[in-house]
């Protein structure tokens, strides 16, 4: 048996689950996977894998091979990317286009990146990134030798005919185009726009921080979302990703303070941020605290609810139920705590069957274990791996 196999194994009866690596390994894909390596490769390396159809399976069996040290890393999605970019070359003839593809490529998208990787894998954006600007170059190659014309010979009107005919691409076109007019590849005085940011190019100074700050602050004008958000940006530092994750749940009213949990401890709100969070809450038609256009709002029920969210949801200084001439909400569903709710029929029905596969799985393996007479104690308690999918 190959190291690396061997390696394999041994990891494998270490986990915590050996049920779940049994079950992996008596997949037919896995199984085929396994015995065409070892059939048609003696050693067990990158080149061997290379060299088998591409498949999931393969690709999983490769990253658990990764994990547990057999092979060593490599960046898989880079590489993917240029057997991807290659068949594109194969594409073009030789000739002009396939050297211009080539050289924007190879010269300018991967050696920016990998300049920018320094030794770490590339992620999903920035590979992304680079397959966008080579569709786009590419797109424009096919669409110039449609029309029967050349890097070359393309002229401004080209250029302009191409931007309006065709939608996807554009500003990954255009850059492909002000490269090869640097390169010379086409006539200099070809132009090809840039879109550019027109938004904030650095971080605000300290006055037009202020001033922006006062602007959400007064500004009624304003929707409460926007003006909450932009405020917990400039006040208190937070990324959109971290608001748009926020709940109505991390604001919380006590006596004299409105409270806001960013993380484990809460922050009291200064007026007036904290009646705009109150507002903004009063407001929401779900748990969500900042809500996409278009979602209705609607009144939040009474502070007498037994449900925080709903007590953080009264208006600042009186409660939704006051002064109202009939009902404002419909019915509010609260959960008693302690109380556990009824599960459904499918809920029921797929537990009692988790149980009877976990009972097959518990008795094979002890099957197995008696075959091999190989008590329970001998797998170790490792937690390094768990090849639960394929």
């Amino acid at each position: 048996m190959a190291p690396e196999l061997d390696l394999l194994r041994n990891r494998l009866v270490q986990v915590d689950h050996p049920d779940y690596a049994i079950t992996w390994l008596r997949k037919k894909n896995v199984r085929a996977t396994i015995t065409a390596l070892v059939c048609e490769h003696p050693d067990v390396t990158h080149a061997a894998l290379d060299a088998m159809p591409r498949s999931k399976t393969l690709d999983h069996f490769r990253s658990v091979l990764v994990s547990v040290g057999a092979l060593e890393f490599r960046d898989e999605g880079l590489l993917r990317l240029e057997d991807e970019v290659r068949d594109k070359f194969d594409a073009f003839g030789p000739g002009e286009h396939q050297r211009a593809l080539r050289g924007f490529i190879y010269w300018h998208l991967l050696r920016r990146l990998r300049g920018r990787l320094n030794n770490k894998p590339a992620s999903h954006q920035q590979l992304r990134n680079v397959r966008a600007h080579a569709n786009a170059a590419d797109a424009f190659l096919r669409w110039l030798e449609s029309q029967g014309k050349t890097l070359s010979t393309c002229t401004q009107t080209d250029v302009e005919t191409y931007a309006r005919t065709k939608s996807s691409y554009l500003q990954q076109c255009s850059a492909f185009i002000r490269w090869a007019v640097h390169r010379r590849y086409t006539a200099p005085d070809l132009v090809a726009r840039a879109i550019r940011w027109t938004g904030p190019a650095g971080p605000h100074n300290g006055d037009e921080r202020w001033t922006v700050a006062r602007r959400l602050l007064h500004d009624d004008s304003l929707s409460a979302a926007d003006r909450v958000a932009g405020l917990l940006v400039l006040l208190y530092a937070q990324t959109t990703s971290s608001i748009l994750r926020l709940t109505c749940d991390r604001v919380r009213q006590d006596e004299e303070h409105v409270l806001l949990y960013l993380g484990e401890r809460p922050i009291q709100l200064p007026e007036p941020l904290d009646a705009l969070m109150l507002e903004l809450v009063a407001t929401r038609a779900s748990n969500t605290l900042i809500r996409h256009e278009g979602e209705l709002a609607v009144p939040r029920p009474c502070s007498g609810s037994a449900d925080p969210r709903v007590a953080a949801a009264a208006a600042p200084g009186q409660s939704r139920c006051q002064g109202a001439a009939g009902p404002q909400h419909g019915p509010v569903h609260t959960r008693v705590p302690g109380a556990r709710r009824a599960p459904s029929e499918n809920a029921r029905r797929a537990r009692i069957r988790r149980r009877r596969l976990a009972a097959g799985k518990r008795r094979r393996l002890d099957e197995l274990r008696r075959r091999h007479g190989r008590p329970l104690q001998d797998l170790g308690p490792g937690r390094e791996m768990s090849p639960n999918s394929s």
